[in-house]
């Protein structure tokens, strides 16, 4: 985990190699078009980042989760008791998820007073966005929640499928302390460890809260 004294030593990163035709497959926004969501409806959500949510947000507060796909974080904490929702630009997929899902593009503009959740999550969406988007998506991901963000974006040259924007964690963590989101390391080794993540998705997740700049 990046210390906040490392945060500003900004390392860019490049894409991780892009697999053949996946910018043909998403959106010009990175978005999964509907006749791909489908296949995922029936998807059940990892449960390694369910342990992670558990241990640092608490059943009283709110979450959504940005960029949710088919709403499989948003049914299963609901099970658990939590107020729950989700956003994800994929078109159609407020129909799709059976109305789990509220469909809204995070590279849009977004209207911070519609929102009033606790905290976001913000797992394996950054990576699909092409560059161009991401100053946009970030903006937008940090208006939304009032307190803490779990966050997971993926490392350059990590495999994966339409994979077109991964970075480094310090920049990843410099550009959400820009908007006033620094890394928790206590609540992160927290999340880290109850998590139980293979080591690639461990030591890419982190928590940052919002503090006063």
């Amino acid at each position: 985990m990046v210390g906040i004294e490392q945060v500003w030593l900004i390392e860019s990163g490049q894409s991780s190699r892009e697999r053949k035709g996946s910018r043909k497959i998403m959106s010009d926004t990175g978005v999964y078009p509907t006749r791909k969501q489908k296949h995922y409806v029936e998807k059940l959500p990892n449960e390694h980042l369910v342990k992670a949510i558990f241990a640092v947000v608490p059943k009283s507060e709110s979450i959504i989760d940005l960029g949710a796909g088919c709403g499989h974080f948003v049914k299963r904490l609901r099970v658990e008791g939590y107020r729950c929702g989700g956003v994800d630009g994929t078109p159609g997929i407020t129909d799709l998820s059976g109305g789990t899902v509220h469909e809204t593009d995070l590279t849009g503009k977004i209207i911070p007073e519609e929102w009033s959740w606790d905290w976001g999550l913000f797992s394996d969406v950054g990576e699909h966005v092409p560059r161009e988007h991401e100053q946009q998506l970030i903006d937008n991901i940090c208006r939304i929640p009032r307190k803490g963000l779990i966050i997971s974006w993926g490392f350059p040259h990590e495999r994966g499928y339409h994979h077109v924007n991964c970075r480094t964690q310090v920049y990843v963590a410099c550009e959400f302390a820009k908007r006033g989101w620094w890394p928790d390391d206590e609540l992160t080794t927290l999340a880290r460890d109850a998590s139980g993540f293979w080591p690639k998705h461990h030591i890419r997740l982190f928590v940052a809260r919002r503090k006063e700049v």
